[in-house]
């Protein structure tokens, strides 16, 4: 390994280590605000399960979570004087959006049990395996009908490149499913494909995909942050019914692509 390669890497492990040091600092100006402490744990825990790395993608978001979270510690400065939290708290979902999407570039470089998984041809016909992360294997196009339907013990759902289709109830009533990270390779998320995860917090999906099938994320009460990319052109009906704590820019998305997807 040469020496740039290893000082980059040495440079990304601290910066790791100082953003986690520095929440206990963000907590403690935050004491008056029982929610945003809360959520601060939240993505303290998250960011001290990430691995360092050398990929310039990754790098790139380390830097942005530092600068996030720089900003972060002024404006929860100002408000502890004033009480008025409400920067601070856009600030911070946008903390919590950076971290999750951080780990997309490492996905096709982890290693995956296949034993796991019950594969046909390409298509994942049902996990077999304990739960936590699940990291569905490269060689998988497809995800069919109700193969993770009400596994209450996957927590994580990473894909790597190869991925094409998520068919309908793939995912639905997994209740501790928080999030879920797709590659530019999905086309298309089936109907209910994720209905009712009500643990589900953040969904990254890189662009390339073009539709969500109806009821897609509907009743996801937790469900924060939906990336949407530009290639989406249908979405549809009720997709994300009963989905209050979407954020606004998720909405305006949403709503651009299909205004009958939000009631």
């Amino acid at each position: 390994m040469c020496f740039s390669s290893q000082k980059k890497i040495e440079a990304n492990r601290k910066l790791i280590k100082d953003n986690s040091n520095i929440f206990e600092v963000l907590k403690t100006i935050a004491k008056e605000n029982v929610e945003m402490v809360k959520s601060l744990d939240l993505v303290q825990n998250k960011l001290e399960l990430l691995e360092p790395s050398q990929d310039k993608e990754v790098i790139k978001l380390d830097n942005q979570i530092a600068k996030t979270i720089k900003k972060l510690r002024k404006q929860l400065e100002k408000a502890a004087k004033n009480d008025k939290y409400k920067k601070a708290i856009k600030t911070l979902k946008q903390l919590e959006i950076l971290v999750v999407e951080r780990g997309i570039t490492n996905i096709s470089k982890t290693s995956t049990d296949l034993s796991d998984f019950k594969i046909e041809d390409g298509k994942l016909i049902k996990y077999l395996g304990n739960g936590g992360e699940v990291i569905i294997p490269n060689s998988v196009e497809i995800i069919s009908k109700s193969a993770f339907e009400n596994n209450n013990a996957i927590s994580v759902i990473k894909a790597a490149e190869g991925l094409k289709v998520i068919e309908e109830k793939a995912f639905s009533m997994c209740k501790s499913l928080s999030s879920i990270e797709l590659p530019k390779t999905v086309t298309l998320i089936g109907d209910s494909a994720f209905y009712n995860c009500s643990s589900l917090e953040f969904v990254v999906i890189e662009d390339g995909l073009l539709s969500i099938g109806h009821y897609a994320f509907a009743k996801c009460p937790s469900l924060k942050a939906i990336t949407i990319p530009k290639t989406v052109n249908k979405i549809g009906q009720h997709a994300f019914e009963w989905d209050k704590n979407l954020n606004r820019k998720s909405k305006r998305k949403i709503k651009k692509i299909n205004k009958k997807s939000l009631k």
